[in-house]
């Protein structure tokens, strides 16, 4: 690891721990803030967003287990257990874990509660999942996290990725650090957080540069999919 690598990963070590804490104060609010459709400029994406489980989980090979990153409340873990018989489901936040084993109640899956950015599996998995989730991964950390799911994923298993576009109509316009975004919870307080907007073509590159030969595209309007092998 070169020094400009290890300087850059110092540097974003302050807003990893402002978005941890987002995401852990966010988690009771979660659901109804990204699946309310009371707003109507909100409805477009929360209608989408509920779309997505099925037509994502009928793309993927049943398989025995798989691995959830970032696993937030659940949303989309009780789907994935129509596809796979156990889950190991990782989160930062023990609110969001919470919330998920209440909300899924099922025997099948296991949690653990992880930073993902130091996280690596134990055990080969047939299916590594992550939704919205890589968009909050910084650019120097996202090829090392790649790579270390290249291994965890068993030959013939897949990688699938769900997230927001470059080109998504909910992307805030270019305004200091694209990299960085300021979100709100309902009570006024305000955190940084890492968001960024990769162009599908892009992430399927960096998939194929860790290892996996055969990215498939899932195209939409507020998000993507990738399906990896």
């Amino acid at each position: 690891m070169d020094d400009r690598t290890m300087d850059d990963r110092t540097m974003d070590e302050p807003v990893l721990r402002e978005q941890m804490r987002y995401y852990r104060e966010r988690a009771a609010e979660y659901d109804a803030t990204v699946l309310s459709d009371d707003d109507g400029a909100v409805e477009p994406l929360a209608q989408e967003l509920r779309a997505w489980p099925p037509a994502i989980m009928a793309r993927l090979a049943p398989c025995e287990q798989a691995l959830e990153l970032a696993c937030g409340t659940g949303i989309w873990t009780r789907p994935l257990l129509t596809v796979a018989r156990h889950i190991l489901a990782v989160d930062a936040s023990p609110e969001m874990l919470a919330l998920n084993r209440a909300k899924v109640a099922d025997a099948r899956v296991r949690y653990q509660l992880a930073d993902l950015f130091a996280w690596e599996a134990d055990a080969p998995v047939d299916l590594a999942f992550a939704a919205l989730w890589f968009s909050h991964v910084p650019s120097q950390r996202l090829p090392p996290m790649l790579a270390a799911l290249r291994r965890a994923v068993r030959l013939g298993g897949q990688l699938c990725v769900v997230d927001e576009p470059d080109t998504s109509p909910e992307r805030p316009s270019a305004a200091g650090n694209p990299d960085l975004e300021l979100r709100e919870l309902r009570d006024g307080r305000q955190f940084q957080i890492v968001k960024i907007y990769r162009s599908p073509q892009r992430l399927a590159a960096l998939c194929r540069g860790a290892g996996f030969t055969q990215v498939t595209h899932i195209p939409g309007t507020h998000f993507f999919g990738l399906i990896a092998e």
